[in-house]
Parts: structure tokens; C-alpha cells; sequence
């Protein structure tokens, strides 16, 4: 996965460690294992830019927190973080990521917290437009913290409503 990854060396505290050659990722920091399967993925902070539509990254099926926040990716979220049906957490705030939220994150159904937040000084805007609110959250019955802070949302009131099965789960909006 490193090798799909443009990052600062320099800067970086996990992946620049990350060893290809056949040591155990489950050694590596940023990456928790349960028997011998990657269910956690922390590369936070980690100066990555760049896209990750090619990224190996989604083929971590049973990867179950994902978190990517305070990077630079400089595009749209990717459509197949619909894949990563098995995440709980996923932490995608302040990562440079911009443009429309994919229907797809509507996909997560196990999840329990999601932030997409972003300084509401950044250049980078995420929307959630079409996939709008109601829809998003419709399938997140699991949901109990959801973050939109910065996020461009549009919504009218009937769209919150509709969601009233999603919203009494959530503890944190």
C-alpha cells in the first residue's frame, strides 16, 4: 500500500518505517491486526498528497477503523470507500479531501462515528448535496458520532425527519 502513497519522508512518523520486504505490517505503527487480519489503519498526520483511487487501501476487507485525518490528498473522496463495509470508525476530517461526499460512504452500515469535518477556513469544501443528508443517513442506523463541521450541506427539513431512525442513535452531531 506505502508504494501507491505519495508522502513526505521527511515528515512522516509511520508509513516513511513501513517495510515491504516481507516484515509483518502487523508490527508496524499505524496498523492493528486481529489474527493476522488488518482491522485498524491510523495514518493520520502522516503529509500524504495526492489521490487513492489506486490505492491497495480497499482491498482491506476486514478493515474495521480508518483513520486519515489532517492530510492532503487534494481530491474527492473516493467512491470505493463503499468497499470498507466492515468499518466501524472512519476519520477522513481535515484531510484535503473536496467536492460532492459519494453516495457510497452511505454503504457503511456498521458504522459508529464518521467525520468528515473540515476547517471551515480551508480551501478544500466538501458537500453533501446529492447524496443529500436524509439519504446519507438513512442506512447509517449504526451511527452514534457524525461530524460535518465545514461541510457544505443541503437539506431541508422534511430530509431530517425522514430520518428520525438514524438521528436518535446519534449522540454526537
Amino acid at each position: 500500500m506505502k508504494h501507491n502513497l505519495i508522502f513526505n519522508p521527511v515528515r512522516s512518523q509511520k508509513l516513511v518505517h513501513w517495510n515491504q520486504s516481507g516484515d509483518d505490517c502487523c508490527q508496524w505503527n499505524g496498523v492493528a491486526c486481529n489474527k493476522g487480519r488488518v482491522i485498524g489503519l491510523d495514518l493520520s498526520e502522516e503529509f500524504i498528497t495526492g489521490g487513492l483511487d489506486n490505492s491497495s487501501l480497499f482491498n482491506l476487507q476486514y478493515l474495521q477503523n480508518l483513520n486519515l485525518a489532517h492530510n492532503d490528498f487534494h481530491s474527492s473522496i473516493p467512491s470505493k470507500f463503499g468497499l470498507l463495509t466492515n468499518l466501524r470508525y472512519l476519520n477522513l476530517s481535515n484531510a484535503g479531501f473536496q467536492g460532492q461526499i459519494p453516495i457510497e460512504i452511505a454503504h457503511l452500515t456498521k458504522l459508529s462515528t464518521l467525520d468528515l469535518s473540515t476547517s471551515f477556513t480551508s480551501q478544500h469544501t466538501l458537500k453533501l448535496q446529492k447524496p443529500n443528508i436524509g439519504i446519507l443517513l438513512q442506512n447509517l442506523t449504526e451511527l452514534e458520532e457524525l461530524y460535518l463541521d465545514g461541510v457544505k450541506v443541503s437539506a431541508i427539513g422534511k430530509e431530517w425527519r425522514h430520518n428520525k431512525t438514524a438521528q436518535k442513535h446519534i449522540e454526537q452531531l
